[in-house]
C-alpha cells in the first residue's frame, strides 16, 4: 500500500558543509519514516529541449545508504563513513517502486546499483529488488549499474520508466 505524506516546512533546512549540526532533512526523514523520495521528470510541451519524450520517475530510498549519518574518526586523518543497507528497507523501497509503477500505468522498473563493486550492500539491495520483481510479473524488471544509467540518461532518457535505487544514487540522478 502506498501512503502519501504531503506537508511542507518553512525555515532554513540547509546543513553547514563539513561542520555544524547534522542534516535536518535526514532527521526529518528518519523521524517520520519518509523512506521513499519520488521524483518525476517529464518533458513539457512548448519548451525546446534535446529530448521531447522524457517521462521518468526516480524512486530513491531515503533513510539509509551513505546518508545514514554514521561517520567517525578512526585515527587522526582517517574518517570512516558507513553505508547502511538493510533487507527491510531494500524490500520496502522495491515494493513501493513496483506498486507505484502498477498504480501509475507504468510498465518497467529498473534497479540502479553498483553490486559489481559493493557486492554486499548493493548486492543485498539488488537481491531484494529481484525477489519483489518475481511477485510482480506484470511489470518488466531491469537492473543496471549506476554509471551505465548515467551514460544512457544522457544519450536517451526516454528508454527509462521507473528507476529505484539506494539513497546516494538517487541524489546523483535527480
Amino acid at each position: 500500500m502506498v501512503i502519501w505524506v504531503l506537508f511542507f516546512l518553512t525555515g532554513p533546512l540547509k546543513t553547514p558543509i563539513a561542520a555544524g549540526h547534522p542534516s535536518m532533512n535526514l532527521l526529518l526523514r528518519k523521524t517520520f519514516d519518509l523512506y521513499a523520495n519520488v521524483r518525476p521528470c517529464v518533458s513539457i510541451e512548448g519548451y525546446k529541449t534535446p529530448y521531447t519524450d522524457v517521462n521518468i520517475v526516480t524512486i530513491r530510498e531515503n533513510t539509509e545508504g551513505e546518508y545514514s549519518g554514521i561517520e567517525h574518526v578512526i585515527v587522526d586523518g582517517v574518517v570512516q563513513s558507513i553505508k547502511l543497507i538493510t533487507e527491510e528497507a531494500s524490500r520496502r523501497i522495491a515494493e513501493f517502486a513496483f506498486e507505484y509503477a502498477r498504480n501509475n500505468h507504468r510498465s518497467n522498473v529498473t534497479a540502479v546499483h553498483k553490486a559489481n563493486i559493493m557486492r554486499m550492500s548493493d548486492g543485498l539491495f539488488l537481491q531484494k529488488c529481484r525477489e519483489v520483481a518475481e511477485n510482480c510479473k506484470d511489470i518488466k524488471f531491469n537492473e543496471m549499474y549506476l554509471d551505465t544509467v548515467c551514460l544512457n540518461m544522457v544519450q536517451d532518457p526516454s528508454q527509462f520508466d521507473v528507476l529505484v535505487m539506494p539513497n546516494l544514487y538517487g541524489d546523483i540522478l535527480r
